[in-house]
């Protein structure tokens, strides 16, 4: 049954703050009806990688990519909403789970015991009951009261009781009542809904739950349009905020306003928000971006479709019509998300009335242009054409055909330019280039849409031109790039008209502004809307620049104080104007501050209250000038003066110090780590000189809360007793030590802090051996070392060595290992160890649940020994000469099975 909340908790128990580092990596793949192995598997690599898939469409390639993905690793994977019974499907998907280490868990939530069936684990099966009568009750008091109760609204805690009752114990449907009924107070409201007759009417002819119509016949028209629209998506398909708002507005759904764009943006973004508040729209649990996604339950897109009828649909609804001679002539809004349902479909050779048209680029990234170009003029009535990421280099100038047209995403596509006829299509408001990192300019023609309010061209990193007049698109909000022309080009003061610009922008090449009074008239104090700023010169340092220009240029380019993120790149001046430290920026939170090769001052005496994070890359003549920010939380330092660390006071809230490349740092001054106990993370990187962490005489008490540590390539660092003046076992909560190319690094201290649960070593060339004093790091639980050309093995500890994860590569000298270590190793990965010898005894193998080992040529694996095994054990013995023809062995737990089989 639909809607008693399998999702829900699956969600719950996924982001649940306890399995925080438990699980690496994590992924929610909604699967709904699909069977097709390599559609799954593509969408598991997807949300692991947070990137859409990009690679080889072969079956074997994708499932070999995902099973090296998985190999080693414990995993948390959700396979949600999960239909088919096939298991010849689910069979072959195991076989990549099994590379995954010990430990790792897979969930799955369906509707149906046949899926546990075919899943082979019907005895793993976690039964949802409905939800009791007095649950039901408060979520409803909590969806419509804000309060777990009706004890300050007695008057309506009877009515509710029936409202309830007739939910018939769903989460769903109380949610969704909820949301109708949300913060009102009128009884005769709640009766109203208590009688309503849509309670009365039949489930079986559409399968509908009464309270999702009831939830539907109460939203505002305009509501009921919006909500109604969503039936074209596939179901599960998850959506931003903005992209649904702004295809509602290109549609006409949000009602027109005389104030322009930006209040039409801001009504339809209330129509998403109530549309959330009514339960139709949730969260979902997404990937690859910092923004939130939402989807609709599928009970709830059920509704949606209904409500629709034959207006909303997708490619597959159409051709399974057309199979039987149904009518679509109502087909107003449609979407595919397969590049066979396109093919097969014969719509597009037909003259139709489509409004709308979404080709998601799930698999049609190889989709050739031609069909669809010569099908494109047909469409005259399109004022919605999105089809990101297919192969599309120009468009026709026969676009001006589709005079209709308000939103195009022509996203992720090798498209170079634009044609000029654009310009006809004069009610646009969207275009989407986002990701077209191959064109070059845009048409003069885009300076006549004069509608247009969001020109998406974030990743067009070829982009070197823009026309003039672009000041004369008053109306956009959205523009994150300007590209300041040279003479006769495009003109910075044009930014005057723009002042309803939202979000980000980037001004770029501000060397060609050689008027200062077009940065003065460009009035960016005036833009409120602007959350992070961008500016940026030519990173060419080599010819002349004119210092004092590009100073007085910076001067005037002072933004709103509502700014959070600025970004200054490449620029030129010796110092920097005093806005930049300026307290009326209260709201502040990033400054990056990148290749400014010869700026050497920062304003004295700034304050920057509210400022969390501080960038310093490449800026090696600055002399940083003490600032307040009490609120710093990240310091990131590049390529800069030791001074510029020295400077740097107020670190008590700093949590993370990134220090890369300055050459003349020894060790850390006492100015920043005296007061740095809220640090938890401490990278430091390619500092040549660095002997010392601390300087003489200073106390780790600072780093008690230092969880992560990480020293990479100092040439100059021997031994971690040196670097440190005292024992490492003070950083009371370090958890995570990393050691990267230190080539000079001998030994490592005896007295390691015994909270430390990973530690890693690559490339020191000239460590031996790891101290003795391991045994006493009992939270120890995954050891890598890799590339020591020097270490030939680990000392007998007094005392065992639990680990979850062993990983050695690339380990000329190595030998041997200690029999109490394996015996104490759940998962080992041995790699290009050619000197390594026995190790594995029955014994062993009775306690190691997984084991891959390469190119050990002089390895004798088996040796004699107890063949009693307790559990599956997995060992791989890739390019091994002895076993040429072998590629991995299971050796099955199974009293009467006992086997190995290559």
């Amino acid at each position: 049954m639909g809607g008693l909340g399998k999702t829900t908790l699956a969600r719950l128990v996924y982001n649940d703050a306890r399995l925080k580092g438990v699980f690496e990596p994590k992924a929610w793949v909604c699967v709904s009806d699909e069977s097709d192995i390599r559609r799954i598997t593509r969408s598991i690599i997807q949300r692991i990688t947070e990137n859409e898939y990009s690679g080889s469409e072969d079956s074997s390639v994708i499932q070999g990519k995902l099973y090296n993905m998985l190999s080693g690793k414990k995993f948390l994977l959700v396979l949600d909403d999960v239909w088919s019974e096939d298991h010849s499907c689910w069979d072959e998907l195991q076989r990549l789970f099994i590379s995954g280490a010990a430990g790792s868990k897979i969930i799955v939530t369906s509707r149906s015991k046949g899926v546990a069936k075919a899943m082979r684990a019907t005895d793993q099966i976690y039964p949802l009951e409905k939800l009791p009568q007095n649950h039901c009750l408060s979520l409803l008091a909590r969806q419509a009261l804000g309060k777990g109760d009706f004890n300050e609204h007695l008057y309506l805690k009877e009515i509710a009781e029936e409202i309830v009752k007739k939910c018939k114990g769903l989460p769903l449907a109380v949610k969704t009542l909820g949301g109708v009924l949300h913060a009102e107070l009128d009884p005769k409201r709640w009766v109203k809904i208590l009688n309503s007759e849509i309670w009365e009417l039949p489930e079986e002819s559409s399968c509908i739950l009464p309270a999702l119509r009831l939830s539907y016949h109460h939203l505002p028209a305009p509501l009921k349009r919006c909500f109604a629209y969503c039936a074209m998506f596939p179901k599960d398909h998850k959506f931003h905020k903005d992209d649904l708002v702004l295809l509602w507005m290109a549609e006409g759904f949000v009602k027109q306003q005389q104030n322009g764009a930006r209040q039409m943006k801001d009504m339809g973004d209330q129509y998403f928000r109530d549309l959330i508040s009514r339960g139709l729209f949730q969260q979902s649990t997404s990937y690859g971006s910092n923004q939130l996604h939402f989807v609709m339950h599928d009970l709830v897109h059920d509704l949606a479709q209904y409500i629709a009828g034959e207006t909303c649909c997708n490619f597959k609804n159409l051709i399974e019509s057309e199979k039987k001679e149904g009518n679509f002539e109502k087909a107003r809004y449609v979407s595919s998300s397969t590049q066979n349902d396109f093919r097969r479909s014969q719509f597009l050779q037909k003259p139709n009335s489509w409004r709308t048209l979404l080709l998601y680029a799930t698999s049609v990234r190889r989709f050739s242009d031609t069909y669809f170009l010569e099908c494109l003029q047909k469409l005259r009535c399109l004022r919605v054409l999105s089809f990101p990421g297919w192969r599309i280099s120009e468009l026709p100038n026969s676009i001006e055909k589709l005079k209709h047209l308000r939103y195009i995403n022509l996203s992720d596509s090798p498209l170079q330019c634009l044609p000029n006829s654009v310009r006809s299509l004069v009610y646009l408001q969207t275009m989407i280039l986002c990701n077209c990192s191959a064109i070059r300019e845009l048409p003069a023609g885009i300076v006549y849409l004069v509608d247009l309010h969001h020109l998406d061209i974030r990743g067009t990193d070829s982009l070197q031109k823009m026309p003039p007049q672009m000041g004369n698109l008053k109306n956009l909000l959205m523009l994150p790039k300007f590209i300041v022309g040279q003479s006769g080009g495009l003109r910075l003061k044009e930014l005057s008209n723009l002042k309803d610009l939202q979000g980000e922008l980037l001004i770029k090449d501000l060397h060609n502004v050689s008027d200062i009074q077009d940065a003065s008239e460009a009035n960016l104090f005036k833009i409120e809307g602007l959350e992070e700023l961008t500016l940026a010169w030519t990173n060419d340092f080599q010819t002349s620049r004119d210092e004092s220009n590009e100073l007085q240029v910076l001067r005037q380019l002072k933004p709103h104080s509502n700014l959070k993120r600025l970004k200054i790149h490449s620029y030129g001046g010796l110092e920097f104007p005093s806005w930049i430290g300026s307290p009326s920026f209260s709201k502040l939170e990033y400054l990056g501050l990148n290749d400014c090769k010869r700026s050497t001052l920062l304003p004295r005496h700034g304050q920057l209250p509210q400022l969390m994070r501080f960038e310093i890359k490449g800026c090696p003549q600055l002399t940083y000038s003490p600032m307040s920010l009490p609120s710093l939380q990240e310091l990131c330092l590049d390529n800069c003066k030791e001074a510029v660390l020295r400077s740097v006071f107020d670190s008590t809230s700093l949590t993370k110090l990134d220090i890369s490349r300055i050459s003349e740092l020894t060790c850390l001054p006492r100015s920043i780590t005296q007061n740095m106990t809220a640090l938890e993370t401490l990278r430091i990187y390619d500092c040549r000189e660095l002997i010392f962490l601390l300087e003489d005489g200073d106390s780790l008490s600072s780093f008690s809360s230092l969880k992560s540590m990480s020293i990479s390539h100092c040439p100059h660092l021997e031994s971690l007793t040196d670097l440190l003046p005292v024992s490492l076992s003070s950083f009371s909560s370090l958890k995570r030590m990393y050691i990267y190319y230190c080539p000079l690094l001998v030994s490592l201290t005896d007295l390691l802090p015994p909270t430390l649960e990973s530690l890693t070593i690559w490339g020191c060339d000239n460590l031996e051996r790891l101290p003795n004093g391991l045994g006493r790091l009992t939270s120890l639980k995954k050891l890598d070392i890799q590339s020591c050309k020097k270490f030939v093995g680990f000392l007998v500890t007094d005392s065992p060595l639990y680990l979850q994860r062993l990983f050695l590569n690339n380990l000329e000298a190595l030998e041997s290992l200690p029999y109490e270590l394996m015996m104490t190793t759940e998962s080992s990965d041995i790699w290009k160890c050619p000197r390594l010898k026995s190790f594995l005894t029955g014994e062993l193998l009775a306690r190691l649940e997984e084991s891959t080992v390469e190119n050990s040529e002089k390895s004798e694996f088996l040796r004699e020994g107890s063949m009693k095994l307790r559990k599956t054990v997995s060992l791989t013995f890739p390019n091994h000469a002895a076993m040429q023809n072998t590629t991995g062995f299971l050796i099955s737990s199974t009293a009467s099975n006992n086997k190995v089989n290559p």
